[in-house]
């Protein structure tokens, strides 16, 4: 009985952390979009290159990086709300534009130098990243 209890407590903190996280995040946004960085960033980007290819590339480069340093549900929430305009203003559709997110933050979990996606399983079975990784 007690273990469950501690079960509960584990879960309840993980979900309040988790729910805080999210919160914090869409007040950021709203105060990114009060302040009109997605459409500055928007024509930043156009203004870069009249290539659709070339701010896809960009565009990928960059969410790239927010997978390195931010977990799914944060990035997936960041890049929607930042890069989702100049998607839409290159005429990509909004279901590839989550398809395109959702790679890249996959594959910027997996590198370094945060490595999400390897760290948490690391803290779950008790062993060290190194062997984990299989680099020692």
């Amino acid at each position: 009985m007690q273990t469950a209890g501690k079960a509960i407590l584990h879960g309840a903190i993980s979900t309040g952390s988790i729910i805080a996280m999210i919160f914090f995040l869409f007040v950021m946004s709203r105060v990114m979009i009060m302040e009109q960085v997605p459409q500055q960033l928007s024509d930043f980007m156009i203004a870069l290159s009249d290539n659709k290819i070339i701010i896809l590339l960009l565009i990928n480069v960059i969410l790239l990086g927010i997978g390195m340093l931010v977990d799914d549900v944060s990035g997936s929430i960041l890049a929607s709300i930042i890069l989702m305009p100049v998607a839409v203003n290159l005429g990509v559709h909004p279901i590839h534009f989550a398809a395109i997110v959702g790679t890249n933050l996959g594959l910027g979990n997996i590198t370094p130098p945060v490595r999400r996606s390897s760290i948490w399983p690391a803290q779950w079975v008790k062993r060290s990243l190194m062997s984990i990784s299989n680099l020692r």
